[in-house]
């Protein structure tokens, strides 16, 4: 992810950047950034992985977005996935909530290096999970934000979540792209 501008800009200057559909653009700490949209592969392992955690959360309070921009105190974040719970408002273009799990792919301009102001960002904004799919190595970081805790899964393991109780998913059923 590259810094778009090293100037501060308003939520409102950001809507009006981020008119060019070419890149997803969030707004951290004042400062905008850009990154390239996911290929059709990655868009192929979101949706694996975003197909399952809607089928496991089926009748229970939350809501599984993806492609999402997500505002949480004057920040605009870019959601490849995230789970909501007890979300009534959905006439905005942007959530407006904080997400339990945001979910993220690493892609050629993002390194799990440059994830760490998220991880900081999404701790004191109250998610619960973040975790950081990345297809170079078939591998799937969980975050754990309440207790500080990572996890790095591999493609021969199960991936389980400390939020998501009882939920379990191979990594081959969400990389079968990449196998």
């Amino acid at each position: 992810m590259h810094a778009f501008s090293d100037a501060e800009v308003s939520i409102q200057e950001f809507d009006e950047i981020r008119e060019d559909k070419s890149f997803n653009y969030e707004l951290i700490d004042g400062i905008v950034c850009m990154s390239s949209k996911t290929n059709l592969i990655d868009k192929s392992i979101l949706m694996n992985l975003s197909s399952e955690i809607s089928f496991y959360l089926k009748g229970k309070p939350y809501r599984v977005f993806s492609d999402i921009e997500v505002e949480i105190n004057n920040n605009v974040f870019f959601a490849d996935i995230c789970v909501v719970k007890n979300l009534y408002d959905l006439n905005t273009n942007r959530l407006k909530a904080i997400p339990i799990i945001i979910i993220e792919m690493l892609n050629t301009d993002k390194t799990v290096l440059e994830t760490e102001d998220k991880i900081n960002n999404f701790k004191n904004f109250g998610v619960k999970e973040y975790w950081i799919l990345n297809p170079k190595n078939k591998s799937i970081y969980i975050v754990n934000l309440q207790n500080e805790t990572m996890i790095n899964y591999f493609n021969s393991i199960n991936i389980k979540s400390d939020v998501l109780v009882d939920f379990s998913i191979s990594m081959e059923e969400i990389f079968d792209m990449l196998l």
